[in-house]
C-alpha cells in the first residue's frame, strides 16, 4: 500500500514545518515540503491544518493484566482498542507481583496476538521474584534466543518484592546486557520501585561494585514518594534514565508536573520517559499490609499525561514527544527502527486535529483509527481481515 500524507505539520518529533510524508508498505519512504504522486494505487490523505507526530510508544503495560490479589479480583487482559485509541503503536510488556499464574508463556503470546492485530509488541522477561522466572532457564538465553524479549524486570525497595541482594541485581543485569549484546537488543534491566526506604540504593550499590552501565538499567515508578523521586532526580542528573509513571487526572501526583520540576531541575530531556503502567494493579494496603483496595488504568492515560505536559506544564511539544516516543525508544533499542518520523522507519503516525485531539492512527503504515473511529478488521487473522 503506497500512502500519501499532505500538507501537515511534522514533529519528527523535532519540529520540521509543514511537510509531505509517503508512506510505502510498513515504512516511511520520503519526508518533503511538496511531493507530487497521483496514480489511482495511492491513497491521499489531506492533513491541512493537522500535525503529524510519531506514535506514542509505551515502555511498561501489564499485557496479560496484573496480579496482586484473589482469583476473584484478576485484572483483565490490555486489548489493542485501547491502545490504538491512546495514539499508542508499540508496547513493552512485563509481569509483575504475579509471576506464576501470569506466565511469561502468555505474555509472549499476547505479543503475538498484538502483533497479528496490526501493532509492535515486546515483552520483559523475570517477574518479582527470585530466582526470576524465565521461558528459557536463564535471563540471558530469552533475551538472546527469543525474538520479543527485550530485556528482564526485578523489583526493589517494595514489600512485595523478593528481596534481592546487590548480587542478585547484578546478576539479572550482567544476563540481560551479555544477551542483548550477543543479539543486538537493548539488554534493558527494568526495575521496579515501590515505597521502600531504601528507595535507589541498590542500584546505587550495583553500579558501585560492577561495571554494568547505567544505559543498561532502567529504575520505574520513581515519582511514587517524594523522597524517592528527589533521590531519582539526582540519578538523572549524574546520567541514569528513569522512567515516570503516569498518572491519573484525580491522582495527587502530577507527572507532567514531575517532568517540568525534573527539566527545572537541570535534568536532560533525554534521560526521561513516561509510561502507563496499564493494566498492571493499583493496590493500597493498611497499615498492616494486607490489601484493602485494587484499581488499574488503561493505556490512554498516557496521552492524557502528554496533554497535560504542553497545555498545563508549557513543556514544547518537540520536548513532550520525546517521553512517549524517541526516548521510549531509544531505552527499548529500537531507535533506528521507532520513535521518530524519518525514512527508512517504521510508519507509527499520529495524525492529530490542532487541538490535539487524536484524528488517525498508522502502525506500520497500516490504518488503525480513521477520523476518530477504529478501523473495521484491523485484526487480521491467517486468512485476511475478520
Amino acid at each position: 500500500m503506497v500512502l500519501l500524507l499532505k500538507n501537515g505539520e511534522v514533529y519528527a518529533p523535532e519540529y520540521l514545518g509543514k511537510q509531505d510524508v509517503l508512506v510505502v508498505g510498513n515504512t516511511i519512504e520520503v519526508i518533503a515540503p511538496a511531493i507530487d504522486l497521483s496514480h489511482e494505487y495511492v491513497k491521499i490523505l489531506d492533513c491541512s491544518d493537522k500535525i503529524l507526530v510519531p506514535g506514542f510508544i509505551d515502555g511498561h503495560v501489564h499485557l496479560v493484566g496484573g496480579g496482586e490479589c484473589p482469583s476473584c479480583l484478576r485484572i483483565p487482559e490490555s486489548q489493542c482498542s485501547d491502545f490504538i485509541s491512546g495514539g499508542v503503536t508499540t508496547v513493552l510488556g512485563l509481569l509483575g507481583t504475579d509471576g506464576i499464574t501470569k506466565s511469561l508463556e502468555s505474555l509472549y503470546t499476547k505479543c503475538k496476538c498484538l502483533e497479528n492485530e496490526g501493532m509492535s509488541a515486546y515483552m520483559l522477561t523475570g517477574a518479582y521474584q527470585i530466582p526470576s522466572p524465565t521461558l528459557t532457564g536463564s535471563v540471558m538465553r530469552d533475551v538472546l534466543l527469543i525474538d520479543k524479549v527485550l530485556g528482564v524486570k526485578s523489583a526493589i525497595s517494595d514489600h512485595r518484592s523478593s528481596a534481592p541482594q546487590v548480587t542478585d541485581l547484578a546478576k539479572l543485569c550482567a544476563e540481560a546486557r551479555v544477551g542483548g549484546l550477543l543479539s543486538n537488543k537493548a539488554g534493558l534491566c527494568v526495575m521496579h520501585l515501590g515505597s521502600g526506604k531504601d528507595t535507589l540504593k541498590p542500584i546505587l550499590e550495583m553500579l558501585e561494585s560492577t561495571d554494568i552501565p547505567r544505559k543498561n538499567i532502567l529504575p520505574t515508578h520513581v515519582g511514587r514518594t517524594p523522597q524517592l523521586f528527589h533521590d531519582a532526580i539526582q540519578y538523572a542528573k549524574s546520567g541514569g534514565h528513569i522512567d515516570l509513571t503516569a498518572s491519573e487526572k484525580e491522582s495527587d501526583i502530577c507527572t507532567a508536573h514531575q517532568v517540568h520540576i525534573a527539566l527545572e531541575e537541570g535534568v536532560s530531556s533525554e534521560m526521561l520517559t513516561i509510561s502507563s503502567d496499564a493494566y498492571g494493579s493499583r493496590p493500597i494496603f493498611d497499615e498492616e499490609g494486607k490489601l484493602i483496595h485494587i484499581s488499574y488504568m488503561n493505556s490512554q492515560v498516557l496521552y492524557e499525561n502528554f496533554m497535560s505536559m504542553i497545555i498545563e506544564e508549557k513543556i514544547p511539544m518537540e520536548v513532550a514527544l520525546k517521553f512517549v516516543s524517541s526516548n521510549v525508544a531509544a531505552r527499548m533499542g529500537l531507535e533506528t527502527q521507532k520513535g521518530h518520523l524519518k525514512a527508512g522507519y517504521d510508519a507509527d503516525i499520529i495524525v492529530m486535529n490542532p487541538d490535539l485531539s487524536i484524528r488517525d492512527v498508522l502502525c506500520k503504515g497500516r490504518e488503525m483509527m480513521r477520523n476518530q473511529e477504529l478501523c473495521s478488521g484491523y485484526y487480521r487473522g491467517p486468512s485476511g481481515p475478520l
